[in-house]
C-alpha cells in the first residue's frame, strides 16, 4: 500500500509539472481527466467517454512527459516512451499532429506522402498516429512494432473516437458501404490484434465522446479490454445547445445559398468572386485538399471568410473548432451515437448554440428506432429522448425555451406564454432574381397522370443515354424520382422558368425547359420564349456537389454549357 501511495504521489507530481509546462492555459484539469491519466500511467486499461470539448486528447498528450519524469526518478517507466494513437479519419490525425507539434511534442503520422519512415523506425517520435489499416494490413509496420526500439519504449495504445469501432467492424449488425471502405472497417474490427504486438502490460486507452450502453459493451469486447478496465463517463447532455427539428423537402443546398446570396456570397463586398473569398464552402472526401484546407483554416481563425460549410462526417470528428454556433443536419445519421457526436460540434466554447435537424420522410426508413422517435416527436422533450438512450436522468435546464422545440412550445416563462421567440427556419419569401409568378391553375387527375407519364418517359430516355457507373440513374442524369414527385406536386404553380427553378429541385437548364414543355403540352396555357431561355447561363443551374473542387478552380472540368456538369442529388451528405 505504501508503494502504491508513493507511486500515486509521484504521478501527481509529474502530471502537475507537465501541465504547467505544456498546458499553461489550464488552471487545473478536471477530475475525470486526472483519474483517467493516473489509471493509464499505472498501466490499467481505461475507457473514457467524455462529451465533445471536454478535453479527451489531453489524457494521452501528457503521458510521454509523465513517464519520462517517473523514469528520471528511478521508477520502472521508459525514459523516452512512445504512444501509438489509432484514429479513424485523416483529418483527425492531421489535427492531432498539428496540436501536438504546437505544444512541443514530437509526433508523426503514417498517412500521406510525407512519411518520415527512417525517423519513425528509429523511434524519433513520442507519438505515432495512424489509421487502423496502416498497422493491421501493413506487415512492415507490424514488424516495426516488434523491433527492440519499440519493444523497449512502447508504453500504450490509444484508440480515438472509439465509438466507431462497433459501427465500422460490423458491431451494429453490419453497415453497407463502398468497396474502398471494406478493408478500413475490417481493420478497425481487428484492433485487438495490436495488443499482441505491444510489450506485456501495455495499457489501452479508448476515448470517445458518445457511447450508449450497447456501444460501450461492444467497444470493450472488440478491443479486448481487461475485466478491471477503469471506466469513466461524463454525461453527453450539452445544456447550452438548443435542439430544433423540422420536416421539409430539401435539396440544392449549396446552389440555393449561392444564388440567394448573389454578390453577398463573397467577402469583402464588391470583390472579384472566387473560391478563396466565398463565405460558403463544401467539405467531403471528394473535395480537393486545398479547398478542405481553406475551409479548416477559415473555421479555426476568427478572421476566416467561410461562415457556412456543407459537409459530410469527413469534417468535424475530433476537430476542435470552438465557436460553431449552429449544426444543421439535412437528414440524421442512422444511429443516435453519431447524431449526438455530430451535434456536439456546436458550442464547444460553452456559449449558446443550436442543433437543427431538417428531414423528410424518406430519410427515416432504415434508421434506429430512437432516431425515428426523435424526428417524429410532437410532445416528448427531444433532449430527454437523447438522455434516455444514454441511461441519463432528467435535464437540469431551468428555462424550457433553452431546451428544445417541444419544450419551447410549452414554456410559460412569461406567466401565460414564453417571452423568447422560437427559432424560425421557415422559408422566407425571396425578392431575388428568379422570384416565382404566384399564379395557379386547376389540375385534374387525368392531367396529372399524363404529366407523370411524360416525366417518367423523359427520365427513362436520359437514363438510356447516360453513363450510370453502376449507380442509380439520378446520379448520372440529375433527373430523380424526387424531382418528378415535386413537379407533380407543384404543377399547378409552374408557368415560367423561374417557377421551375424556385419550386422544384431541377439542376439543369435543359431539364427545366423540358419540364416547361411538358407543362405546355398538358395544360396548353403558357408560352415559352426559347430565345430568352437560350440566353440564360447554364452555370446558374449546375454545380456538381460530388466534385471535389470549386467552380473557378483550374482543376475543375466545369463548363457553363457542359451536359456533364449536372448537379448530383445530395443524398448521403450531412449538413453541418
Amino acid at each position: 500500500m505504501a508503494d502504491k501511495d508513493i507511486l500515486l504521489f509521484e504521478i501527481a507530481s509529474a502530471l502537475k509539472s507537465t501541465v504547467d509546462s505544456k498546458f499553461p492555459e489550464f488552471d487545473h484539469l478536471k477530475l475525470e481527466q486526472v483519474l483517467s491519466i493516473v489509471q493509464f500511467v499505472m498501466r490499467k486499461d481505461v475507457f473514457a467517454v467524455f462529451l465533445t470539448g471536454f478535453g479527451k486528447s489531453v489524457i494521452f498528450q501528457v503521458i510521454p512527459s509523465i513517464c519520462s519524469v517517473l523514469a528520471a526518478r528511478g521508477l520502472d517507466y521508459p525514459e523516452k516512451p512512445i504512444i501509438v494513437v489509432i484514429c479513424p479519419l485523416v483529418s483527425l490525425i492531421n489535427s492531432h499532429v498539428q496540436e501536438l507539434s504546437f505544444r512541443g511534442f514530437s509526433a508523426a503520422c503514417l498517412s500521406g506522402d510525407d512519411i518520415d519512415e527512417k525517423g519513425i523506425e528509429r523511434g524519433n517520435y513520442s507519438f505515432i498516429l495512424r489509421s487502423p489499416e496502416s498497422v493491421i494490413c501493413n506487415e512492415k509496420w507490424r514488424k516495426m512494432l516488434q523491433t527492440n526500439v519499440y519493444q523497449q519504449r512502447l508504453f500504450g495504445l490509444v484508440t480515438d473516437e472509439a465509438h466507431v469501432v462497433p459501427k465500422w467492424s460490423g458491431g451494429y449488425g453490419g453497415v453497407s458501404g463502398k468497396e474502398h471502405f471494406a478493408a478500413f472497417r475490417e481493420c478497425f474490427g481487428k484492433l485487438e490484434e495490436l495488443r499482441s504486438l505491444f510489450p506485456p502490460l501495455s495499457p489501452i486507452l479508448a476515448l470517445t465522446a458518445t457511447a450508449t450502453s450497447a456501444t460501450k459493451a461492444t467497444v470493450i469486447e472488440s478491443l479486448s479490454l481487461c475485466p478491471d478496465t477503469f471506466k469513466v463517463y461524463v454525461s453527453p447532455n450539452r445544456s447550452n445547445i438548443f435542439l430544433h427539428k423540422m420536416k421539409k423537402e430539401c435539396g440544392r443546398l449549396f446552389r440555393h445559398f449561392k444564388l440567394e446570396l448573389g454578390g453577398n456570397a463573397y467577402y469583402p463586398l464588391h470583390c472579384v468572386p472566387s473560391s478563396a473569398n466565398i463565405i460558403i464552402g463544401m467539405y467531403h472526401h471528394n473535395t480537393l485538399k486545398k479547398h478542405q484546407e481553406r475551409v479548416l483554416d477559415s473555421l479555426f481563425h476568427e478572421s476566416g471568410v467561410c461562415r457556412v460549410v456543407f459537409a459530410s462526417t469527413a469534417l468535424g470528428m475530433g476537430v476542435n473548432i470552438k465557436d460553431i454556433r449552429m449544426v444543421v443536419h439535412y437528414g440524421p445519421p442512422m444511429h443516435m451515437v453519431d447524431f449526438v457526436q455530430e451535434m456536439g460540434r456546436a458550442g464547444r466554447d460553452l456559449q449558446p448554440a443550436k442543433a437543427v435537424l431538417i428531414y423528410h420522410g424518406g430519410h427515416l426508413r432504415k434508421y434506429d428506432k430512437v432516431i425515428k422517435k426523435y424526428a417524429r416527436s410532437e410532445d416528448t422533450c427531444l433532449r430527454q429522448i437523447i438522455l434516455n438512450e444514454f441511461d441519463e436522468t432528467e435535464s437540469d435546464l431551468i428555462n424550457s425555451h433553452n431546451c428544445c422545440t417541444i419544450c419551447h412550445q410549452k414554456c410559460q416563462c412569461g406567466l401565460i406564454e414564453c417571452v423568447v421567440p422560437l427559432l424560425d427556419l421557415a422559408d422566407k419569401q425571396t425578392h431575388t432574381k428568379g422570384a416565382t409568378s404566384h399564379k395557379s391553375r386547376k389540375v385534374d387527375s387525368n392531367q396529372k397522370q399524363l404529366l407523370q407519364e411524360l416525366l417518367q418517359d423523359f427520365r427513362d430516355e436520359l437514363a438510356a443515354q447516360g453513363r450510370s457507373y453502376f449507380l442509380p440513374s439520378e446520379y448520372s442524369t440529375g433527373f430523380s424520382i424526387m424531382l418528378i414527385k415535386a413537379v407533380l406536386k407543384k404543377c399547378k404553380f409552374l408557368f415560367t422558368l423561374d417557377d421551375a427553378i424556385e419550386l422544384v429541385p431541377v439542376y439543369k437548364k435543359d431539364h427545366a425547359v423540358e419540364i416547361l414543355c411538358m407543362i405546355k403540352d398538358v395544360f396548353d396555357d403558357i408560352d415559352i420564349n426559347y430565345a430568352c431561355v437560350a440566353m440564360l447561363p447554364e452555370a446558374e443551374f449546375s454545380f456538381d456537389l460530388e466534385y471535389g473542387g470549386h467552380y473557378d478552380s483550374e482543376e475543375s472540368s466545369f463548363d457553363g454549357g457542359s451536359e456533364e456538369a449536372s448537379l448530383s442529388e445530395m443524398s448521403g451528405v450531412s449538413c453541418l
